[in-house]
């Protein structure tokens, strides 16, 4: 992910939006208060409106070839994802708003999503190993199971800190 950081007076904001729009690139313009506008791409900042430029022209020329420069090779949202403690689940990068492309057709009604059924009211639930979604009239059986199961796997991480083997702790702890 790319971020722009950039104070109201800097006029070029829209032209950096523009161009990275164009090379379907994950970014964010911030407007901040600090005189000098910043580029921060994978925990690398550059600063100033020249050496901006001159990273997007490049940036732009290897998008155009399909590739990512040997120095931007580490391009990953990952971190600032991480970083701004931004709550995104995705299988696959979403390039670019959907604003244009997308047509709402409805609003609280149910939708399938990779081939799982998703009402209003259901419960979802994400974490780094993916997303889970519990429909509403399941929940009581699904949250009473699975404080069980996280029951059985304290009890058996206490008992391996004891000396229970791994093999063990699986064959008397038949969910952990």
């Amino acid at each position: 992910m790319i971020i722009i950081n950039h104070p109201k007076e800097v006029t070029q904001h829209a032209a950096w939006k523009a161009r990275l729009s164009e090379m379907t690139v994950p970014h964010l313009l911030i407007e901040t208060l600090n005189p000098v506008p910043s580029l921060k791409e994978n925990g690398k900042e550059t600063h100033g409106t020249e050496a901006i430029n001159k990273f997007l022209d490049k940036y732009y020329i290897n998008s155009k070839k399909n590739s990512i420069p040997e120095d931007l090779s580490s391009y990953n949202d990952e971190i600032e994802i991480i970083e701004f403690a931004f709550p995104a689940f995705s299988k696959h990068m979403v390039p670019t708003p959907g604003k244009t492309r997308i047509k709402v057709l409805s609003i609280n009604e149910p939708i399938i999503c990779v081939g799982v059924r998703v009402r209003k009211g259901d419960i979802i639930v994400a974490d780094g190993t993916g997303v889970l979604c519990i429909p509403i009239e399941h929940l009581k059986e699904v949250t009473e199971a699975s404080e069980k199961f996280s029951a059985d796997d304290k009890k058996a991480m206490g008992e391996m800190e004891n000396g229970l083997t791994f093999t063990n702790a699986l064959k008397k702890f038949a969910k952990i």
